[in-house]
């Protein structure tokens, strides 16, 4: 029997798991939204819905799991910051579910990625799609993100305090070099270090003002090469192992010129894919 982290060898795709999925995705991209926008305007989160959202989809998660990380692939260059807290979402529900967290622990490292980012709709918009390298000045700005996040959610009773933690933490290094604590291993909680790797894996592979968008397969490299430094070696390692070289909905060559896409990787033949031709 498969271990549970690779859960995405035996997943698959179909009709109705994309259609179903689609539709989870959209709720969670509406409260994305929604989110944002209250932000704006009242400068308050109200979570509930988010966590209602969360709660609806880890439910159904497994069965889902190969549609929704395929559905993170998709991005719009013009909606990165509400596309981003929903792909950290649900490939943090799906890390933690691979690793046997607990449902509570799953929802909870759902809403986490949900709400990771959102402290930056209190910073200076000029400075957060500036397209070049940040003055020393402008990086202090931006990294005050973490805290402003933190502060917003401590605010509502309703967010456990680990959620709150870990968008407080989520830039916090193993070595002892992030922001906003300068935090090192030993004192990082485990939904911290979760959601720093998948967080860094989506903006790698999305494209930003500063930065063009990487592949799946240099993204995994960056990660690697940074274990122990800027992310924990073992979570490192889990999401590698979760998300695999190939996954369902990634789009191949094939030999013959043409191309395909993954509907169920092998465990057996990891190179070997069962494919459908495009």
């Amino acid at each position: 029997e498969q271990a549970a982290i690779n859960v995405l060898w035996r997943a698959k795709l179909d009709q109705e798991i994309v259609s179903d999925s689609m539709e989870m995705h959209q709720l969670l991209r509406s409260q994305a939204d929604s989110l944002i926008q209250n932000i704006s305007h009242s400068g308050r989160i109200d979570s509930s819905q988010a966590r209602h959202s969360v709660s609806c989809i880890a439910d159904s998660l497994e069965k889902n799991i190969a549609a929704m990380v395929w559905l993170t692939r998709i991005k719009r260059a013009d909606e990165y910051t509400a596309q981003h807290c929903v792909n950290v979402a649900i490939l943090s529900m799906g890390l933690a579910q691979a690793l046997e967290w607990q449902q509570d622990q799953v929802e909870l490292a759902g809403l986490a990625g949900m709400l990771h980012d959102l402290g930056k709709t209190k910073l200076d918009k000029t400075i957060l799609n500036k397209p070049g390298r940040l003055s020393e000045k402008e990086y202090a700005h931006v990294k005050q993100h973490a805290r402003f996040g933190y502060l917003m959610l401590r605010e509502d009773k309703e967010v456990h305090p680990a959620v709150a933690q870990a968008v407080l933490e989520h830039h916090e290094r193993p070595d002892g070099g992030g922001y906003p604590n300068g935090r090192d291993r030993a004192t990082l909680q485990p939904m911290s270090a979760l959601i720093s790797v998948v967080d860094a894996y989506d903006a790698i592979t999305s494209k930003r003002p500063y930065s063009a968008a990487r592949s799946h397969h240099e993204a995994l490299g960056i990660l690697w090469k940074q274990r122990n430094k800027q992310f924990d070696a073992g979570m490192v390692e889990a999401l590698i192992q979760f998300l695999g070289w190939i996954t369902p909905g990634t789009v191949v060559r094939l030999t013959t010129g043409q191309h395909a896409i993954v509907l169920r990787a092998s465990h057996e033949h990891r190179l070997w894919p069962l494919v459908r031709l495009l």
